[in-house]
């Protein structure tokens, strides 16, 4: 039977393939923005609040969904350099985010390409990834279309 339980180090790679999974088929239809979108949604919150991570266990230890997030943003952003160290800029990390060129300016989180299709700009989500700013402090790129289709409301103190 299913179960809710802690997450664990050993779930790193079902966290992943969950993240992918549930992608908008705006991100899932680009093979970049799937390698990327763990290192931008997921594996951060594994890496450095474990305590707030939980997953929906099949029963046979195979982790099938997740609830992750933080207590604390501006904790969890000062916290941010250890997991670019760690994970970012371990080799895994390495080959699938490429190291920004800037982090200075942002780029556009769309471009268009030669069929002049909008897609999404893996560069973008290479400086999103490394800049806790950007990820967690500042605007909404990236994030527009998210909320605008899937309003949520939240309580904090």
């Amino acid at each position: 039977m299913a179960f809710i339980r802690p997450i664990l180090p050993t779930d790193t790679t079902a966290a992943m393939h969950i993240c992918r999974a549930t992608l908008p088929p705006t991100l899932s239809s680009s093979p970049s923005a799937t390698t990327l979108a763990p290192y931008l949604w997921t594996l951060q919150y594994l890496h450095l609040s474990p305590q707030t991570c939980f997953v929906l266990d099949d029963g046979s230890g195979l982790a099938v969904g997740y609830v992750i997030g933080c207590p604390d943003v501006f904790a969890f952003a000062a916290a941010y350099p250890s997991y670019i160290s760690s994970v970012l800029r371990s080799p895994r990390g390495l080959e699938d985010v490429p190291v920004p060129e800037q982090l200075d300016t942002l780029e556009p989180w769309s471009t268009v390409d030669e069929q002049g299709e909008k897609k999404v700009n893996a560069r973008c989500m290479a400086q999103i990834a490394y800049s806790p700013r950007w990820l967690l402090l500042e605007g909404t790129e990236g994030k527009r279309e998210l909320v605008g289709r899937y309003r949520a409301t939240m309580q904090g103190r």
